[in-house]
């Protein structure tokens, strides 16, 4: 059995066969906390909390049973012969190999791709970011609360995208691809407004392409969004490019990223 909890939340029986999805966004919310905390037993308590925070109703434990034997039907409609749910006190454990979710996939790529760019071998690190950002494109969220521990799963898959998408693009300038990443960052910028590394991207990205006003204008959008929302400067390596470029110090701006 295979789960994806990284998109939409699927379990597929076997190689070949179509992705079944829940139909129940707490039942749903049961089995993610289950996956992220795979082999591990997650205890009735810490089900309520990620189902209901801290309103759960009045029955809430007969109902975190009902949900999980939902659970049970759900995988065994899935694949007849498997049952990797067990009750385990004080609740339960959901039994799935490393291998047996696309996490593991996501995390595989990540790693070779840190390693390959790390190597300089940047060539070999595009493909595999691009393939961790497409594995975790659409990430699953609760219909309803957020508990802690899909919360903490949640801001580690942000974090690690979000470092994924600042790796491709220094990957990138490494390998001369100045011109694409002035298409490409300008949406980053406008998706994460406050990630002063896109902006220092996107300033050398002008700058590499001979475009030395639009890389000024750039730290001047950095500074006006940071003063505004946060009342402060840009940081000192945005700071430095921007005086670098204004120099037009091409032994700082035009060297080898990576």
């Amino acid at each position: 059995m295979r789960y994806e909890m990284l998109g939409r939340l699927h379990v597929i029986g076997a190689p070949g066969q179509a992705p079944q999805r829940l139909t129940a966004p707490k039942v749903e919310s049961v089995l993610m906390a289950l996956l992220v905390q795979a082999n591990q037993v997650v205890s009735v308590d810490q089900l309520i909390t990620e189902v209901w925070d801290q309103r759960p109703p009045r029955r809430a434990i007969a109902t975190i049973h009902v949900y999980v034997s939902q659970l049970r039907k759900f995988l065994s409609s899935v694949d007849p012969g498997a049952q990797p749910l067990s009750t385990v006190f004080p609740g339960y454990v959901l039994h799935a190999p490393p291998e047996a979710t696309d996490r593991h996939e996501f995390r595989s790529a990540v790693f070779r791709a840190r390693a390959c760019a790390t190597a300089g071998r940047h060539g070999d690190a595009v493909p595999l970011l691009r393939e961790a950002l497409a594995l975790s494109e659409g990430t699953w969220r609760p219909a309803g609360e957020l508990g802690p521990v899909t919360a903490g799963f949640l801001t580690w898959l942000d974090e690690t995208r979000l470092e994924c998408k600042e790796l491709l693009v220094d990957c990138l300038h490494a390998l001369g691809q100045h011109h694409e990443l002035t298409s490409r960052l300008p949406g980053l910028v406008r998706q994460h407004p406050l990630h002063e590394p896109f902006y220092q991207q996107l300033m050398l990205a002008y700058y590499r392409c001979g475009r030395r006003a639009e890389a000024l204008n750039v730290y001047q959008a950095l500074r006006t969004r940071l003063r505004a929302d946060l009342g402060l400067d840009p940081c000192r390596a945005a700071q430095d490019l921007h005086t670098a470029i204004l120099s037009a110090d091409d032994a700082r701006v035009l060297r080898p990223t990576g």
